[in-house]
């Protein structure tokens, strides 16, 4: 079976696996395992830990895992009829006890993810479940729809212990195609955004054996929206530890004021049952690892235009402060970027905000302010009443804005 272990790092590269000696495995104390399923476990997997800032010291930190009501997955054959969805807790990250109730009575075969959410008042859990595809409904006439896929469940708790399900969170549509599945959510909630929450999930592609990272936002976490079907971590080339597979773990990790990493488990060849043939030298070496990317603040998705140019409006604001600032990267030669300030009701410039006051922005910018000639920034009298922000730019990537003193 799995076990649940402990590792530190100073860089977030290189971990130390200390001698714990908390449990015993194979005859020996000599580890750094703290959790082998409690009570009735059999190969605690496919979960994460949180910090549950509401909860008693001797539950501090929480854990979601998958387990086996028996013989682990390997020594019976396989169903997805046997396994449980379970949680545990601990007062420091090392000493663990296994709530008693059963989360979900089915084996969840991706990462599970949990979390407390202050705004819901509840605990909220994402894990693997089956899509469904051409259900409908009119007045009393209800057609069934085809169980077809994996896809992401949601369910919400009050205690930590009694769940409820919140139905499906994301699962692959039409456009995505019947080639496609939807494994592991990555759930993760933005540091210092209470409203920013991001699903990581991995499309997996059948014939291809391959899985591809792409970003899911929410603002309540509960409806879930894809701004782009485009790759967010590309795969590695043929050969490279992670050409094939990548799955997202839960949570950003802040490396600076400036910096966020995703970490992730890769592999260098195809799931199970793809059509794709790997040469003997290939076969040899598949394995899974470990690894990670780096990004800077607020830079998951952003809008852009090419040479040719382009713009768009946000929709109506209502802000406070005198300053405008714009998280921007140049993404060609003769980058440029202006910004005017729409009145709400008649949708024109307002004065002193148009284009041609503009000073354009060109450089690449986590906080570039936005200047318009003959103001000292924003007066107070425009920000009385909802405002549009309309952007122009070229070879620009605008990924966030922000109103400040």
């Amino acid at each position: 079976g799995l076990l649940v272990s402990y590792a530190e790092s100073d860089d977030g590269l290189h971990f130390r696996r200390e001698n714990l000696a908390l449990l015993e495995s194979q005859n020996s104390m000599y580890n750094n395992i703290v959790f082998d399923g409690g009570f009735n476990g059999v190969s605690p997997e496919m979960g994460n830990v949180f910090i549950d800032s509401t909860a008693p010291e001797s539950e501090r930190y929480k854990m979601i895992y998958t387990d086996w009501p028996g013989a682990h997955v390997f020594d019976e054959p396989f169903t997805h009829n046997v396994g449980v969805l379970r949680g545990a807790a601990s007062p420091d990250g090392l000493h663990w006890n296994r709530y008693y109730d059963n989360f979900l009575g089915k084996y969840c075969d991706s990462q599970n993810s949990a979390c407390w959410d202050g705004d819901l008042g509840c605990y909220v859990a994402y894990h693997r479940t089956i899509g469904t595809h051409g259900s409908l409904r009119i007045g009393n006439f209800k057609v069934d729809g085809e169980r077809r896929g994996r896809a992401i469940g949601r369910l919400e708790s009050r205690d930590y212990r009694n769940w409820e399900s919140g139905g499906v969170a994301l699962q692959a549509d039409f456009d995505d195609g019947l080639n496609v599945d939807v494994y592991n959510s990555a759930y993760s909630r933005y540091p210092k955004s209470p409203h920013a929450h991001f699903l990581f999930p991995s499309f997996y592609h059948h014939y291809e054996g391959t899985f591809h990272v792409q970003v899911c936002t929410s603002r309540d976490n509960r409806n879930w929206f894809r701004p782009s079907r485009e790759t967010f971590i590309p795969l590695g080339e043929r050969g490279e530890f992670d050409s094939f597979m990548i799955s997202v773990a839960p949570g950003f990790v802040p490396l600076d004021d400036d910096r966020f990493a995703l970490y992730y488990r890769s592999a260098d060849g195809p799931h199970g049952g793809a059509g794709v043939e790997l040469t003997e030298s290939e076969q040899k070496k598949v394995a899974a690892r470990v690894g990670r990317v780096v990004f800077k603040r607020d830079r998951i998705v952003g809008i852009e235009a090419g040479e040719q140019g382009g713009h768009f409006c946000t929709r109506p604001l209502l802000f406070s402060g005198k300053t405008l600032k714009l998280n921007i990267e140049p993404i060609g030669p003769n980058s440029r970027l202006r910004v005017e300030l729409l009145s709400w009701e008649k949708e024109e410039p307002i004065d002193g905000y148009a284009f041609a006051a503009c000073d354009p922005l060109s450089n690449d910018d986590l906080d570039a302010e936005v200047h318009w000639q003959g103001n000292d920034g924003i007066e107070s009298s425009v920000a009385e009443k909802p405002v549009r922000l309309h952007f122009e730019f070229f070879n620009m990537r605008i990924y966030a804005f922000q109103f400040g003193e």
